[in-house]
């Protein structure tokens, strides 16, 4: 038996019997799983298309491919949601629709969504067969207190394009 008081620096320091005589059977054996020695998850929500990582087209990661969300039901709650699961801040920014290949953060004479030195149509950090007017969710309706975009209420998951909402996007602070 080792009993912790959890301010100890090393399992030796716990008080416990003389190493070797103990009372224990295999179905007695502990183990500790550390938070540092855990994989992160891998993203499922990035900003593309922005001026900087806070900023731009929404898009998720689905069956291995990004694509978009539906911007026709986009507001305040749903971008609160958005900057709070990327460490983001705020909304700052947060237009119902952007046009495909549009983001916040554009500037007039740029080509919308493109970064410098990439060729016209490049999503930053996409993956080939990713295209930036495709999107994976509609009718996303979130309260902005979710950890994440999908708990949010939304449409079924599938491929598809945006008709009349374009896709949504926000610029976080």
């Amino acid at each position: 038996e080792t009993n912790c008081t959890g301010s100890e620096t090393h399992l030796a320091q716990c008080p416990a019997r003389t190493w070797g005589h103990n009372d224990c059977y295999h179905g007695e054996d502990a183990g500790a799983v550390c938070a540092d020695s855990l994989e992160p998850e891998p993203p499922h929500l990035r900003l593309a298309g922005g001026r900087h990582r806070c900023a731009g087209r929404v898009e998720l990661l689905h069956l291995g491919r990004w694509a978009g969300v539906c911007g026709h039901t986009w507001g305040p709650p749903e971008a609160q949601v958005v900057c709070r699961d990327l460490g983001c801040g705020t909304p700052l920014e947060a237009p119902p629709t952007a046009a495909p290949g549009d983001a916040p953060g554009d500037t007039p004479g740029d080509t919308p969504g493109d970064t410098p030195g990439a060729t016209p149509g490049d999503t930053p950090g996409a993956t080939p067969g990713d295209t930036p007017g495709q999107v994976w969710l509609e009718q996303v309706s979130c309260k902005g207190t979710e950890s994440d975009l999908r708990r949010c209420r939304a449409g079924p998951w599938r491929e598809r394009t945006c008709g009349q909402g374009g896709v949504a996007s926000v610029t976080c602070s």
